[in-house]
């Protein structure tokens, strides 16, 4: 059984560039980058990792999603200004499960589409793979910045596009961990579980 993704790079480069608009408590969410990840990381945001969420986590996740520097997150936070003051006080009878399944469409929306990573709450990181993907974009030249906010689909696929693009045999760049969530997913092709089947389905 092949353990490399199902889909070629650049099948994968088109379906990262291809989004939806989202909107959350009144504000729009930026394409959900590896700078917005490791945010939400850092904050232990149970938004992204599990666990339960109150009603400041999804007000500091949409934050987060929504400033497009770390300059502006950290100016809503220590000194925000009349707006974003109204905003925390409006938003604050926002509903939990709602919240949380735009969140879920977001992030279903801009993650790759064969992912490289453990579901969370499972004891482990989704964040090595991605790192490692934006290492490879940085070390063969391209911004930094540039590359912490692009898409999450986008850093992955653009840095598999470059190792096909050198010859390589995408499952010999993998670590262990990695090989074995994709076998995890082949089964769940085989037998008709996998998320993004559904998703094509009810396109």
């Amino acid at each position: 059984m092949s353990h490399a993704p199902k889909c070629s790079a650049s099948e994968a480069i088109s379906d990262s560039f291809l989004h939806g608009e989202h909107f959350l408590l009144g504000r729009e969410l930026l394409p959900f980058s590896l700078r917005h990840f490791l945010l939400l990381k850092s904050f232990d945001s149970p938004v992204l990792l599990g666990g339960m969420v109150g009603f400041r986590d999804i007000q500091l996740a949409v934050r987060v999603c929504s400033t497009g520097s770390d300059k502006e997150l950290r100016d809503s936070l220590k000194r925000p200004s009349l707006r974003w003051r109204l905003w925390e006080r409006y938003t604050r009878y926002l509903n939990v499960s709602v919240s949380l399944k735009a969140f879920s469409d977001y992030f279903d929306d801009y993650l790759p589409p064969f992912p490289f990573w453990p579901t969370p709450g499972q004891g482990e990181s989704r964040c090595e793979p991605y790192v490692v993907c934006a290492a490879r974009l940085v070390g063969s030249g391209a911004d930094r910045d540039k590359v912490m906010n692009m898409g999450l689909g986008e850093v992955v696929t653009w840095s598999l596009a470059k190792i096909e693009a050198e010859g390589h045999e995408l499952k010999t760049l993998m670590t262990d961990t990695e090989v074995e969530i994709l076998r995890k997913y082949d089964r769940m092709e085989a037998d008709g579980t996998a998320p993004w089947l559904k998703r094509k389905e009810a396109a």
